[in-house]
């Protein structure tokens, strides 16, 4: 039992702590869903490309931007969007750090499972 191994409890204590947290899991989940912190759900994205050829600076750049616009939606239903613009290489660091957001996810959810 982990609260036996890992906390150096003794066992009658570990189960008296596991009876009372099964009797009051619900509340005790409902209390700390109330005081989290919750993010908004992409639920659409739309991009598009702009190619920048030349400037008032420069004769040539040829540089493309991304530019893009999540819509998100919050905790109360509302919807809002958010739009930035990105270089290839911010892109691509976006696209890295949402795959790696998804496979935690997948570990989170194959953990509690």
């Amino acid at each position: 039992m982990f609260l036996v191994d890992s906390l150096d409890l003794n066992e009658n204590l570990a189960n008296q702590f596991a009876s009372k947290y099964s009797e009051k899991k619900d509340l005790f989940r409902t209390y700390m869903q109330s005081y989290s912190v919750s993010f908004p759900e992409i639920v659409d994205v739309k991009w598009r490309l702009d190619s920048c050829v030349k400037s008032d600076t420069s004769d040539v750049i040829r540089e493309p931007k991304y530019y893009i616009t999540l819509t998100l939606r919050h905790n109360q239903g509302s919807l809002s969007s958010l739009t930035f613009c990105c270089s290839l290489e911010g892109l691509q660091d976006l696209v890295h750090s949402l795959r790696h957001a998804c496979k935690s996810v997948e570990k989170a959810a194959a953990f509690n499972l």
